[in-house]
């Protein structure tokens, strides 16, 4: 509502107004006399000199506490939306989202050695069967992954040999050219067993066959973090020119997808829950 005010000096020797966070302040400043008026939303201050013979009528609209409420709502109505939709897209980025539906194989692909090496059962990716391979070509962070954080619920029968794939790239047929691979095997005669960053840092302990393993595996800049069942196994940061690419110049950090090993007819593994946290 509008607030009126009437000041009249005779020998004004000067006056100031300034107005911040809709409270107006006036000073006018002559004589030896000073007049203060607060009200609640506006201060201002009239000072006058004794035998007042001219007057001036100032009017001030200043906004009351409804107003002012409704404007700062107004304007933080606005803003946060933008707000909202960054944090949302952040917050998703730093969820764990699924990459298996517990169903299906949507969103993987076998390479066309020995697509029938992979098949579900009993809500898990069950590998069996000759030299394959299982790419994951689904939607999440468009199929590509550099920094991440990758769960998995993993378990092995007797004798079995698997391998998880990171920073690969599909191929019709052979072992991976491209990316590491995180072993699975706790009772096959190689040597390296589950946890290995394969040939680059090698595990020697094995885990038990016919129980599920939690493989937490993590990628940041050349730093990899291998953990099993929470114990940290491997922690490998890549040189600026590692020795292992004389035999396998694939065996790179980069960017790339995941995939899932099919190692002989004798192997039997099992893999669910598989999720990834993308870093930034």
């Amino acid at each position: 509502m509008p607030l009126i005010f009437v000041a009249l000096p005779v020998s004004t020797r000067g006056f100031f107004y300034k107005t911040a966070c809709f409270r107006f302040t006036w000073w006018v400043r002559s004589g030896d006399i000073e007049l203060t008026m607060k009200l609640r939303n506006s201060l201002f201050t009239i000072v006058t000199a004794a035998g007042f013979l001219a007057g001036s009528v100032g009017v001030l609209h200043a906004q009351d506490d409804a107003a002012a409420k409704d404007k700062t709502a107004e304007a933080k109505a606005k803003a946060p939306k933008d707000k909202k939709k960054a944090g949302k897209a952040k917050t998703n980025a730093a969820k764990f989202v699924s990459l298996f539906d517990g169903k299906s194989l949507n969103g993987w692909k076998a390479n066309e050695e020995n697509p029938s090496s992979f098949s579900i059962e009993d809500g898990a990716i069950k590998v069996n069967g000759e030299r394959g391979h299982l790419f994951y070509v689904g939607d999440v962070n468009g199929g590509k992954f550099k920094n991440f954080v990758l769960k998995a619920k993993v378990m092995t029968k007797k004798n079995a040999n698997s391998g998880l794939y990171f920073h690969t790239a599909y191929q019709k047929e052979g072992w991976p050219d491209k990316g590491y691979e995180v072993q699975v095997n706790n009772t096959h005669s190689d040597w390296r067993k589950t946890g290995s960053l394969y040939a680059v840092d090698d595990v020697k302990e094995a885990q038990k066959d016919d129980t599920w393993m939690n493989y937490t595996v993590r990628v940041q800049g050349n730093h990899v973090t291998i953990r099993v069942n929470g114990k940290k196994v491997v922690d490998y940061t890549q040189p600026e020119k590692p020795a292992h690419l004389e035999q396998m110049p694939g065996r790179l950090i980069s960017e790339g997808t995941f995939a899932i090993q099919a190692h002989d007819p004798g192997s039997t593994a099992y893999f669910k829950d598989i999720q990834v946290r993308v870093l930034d």
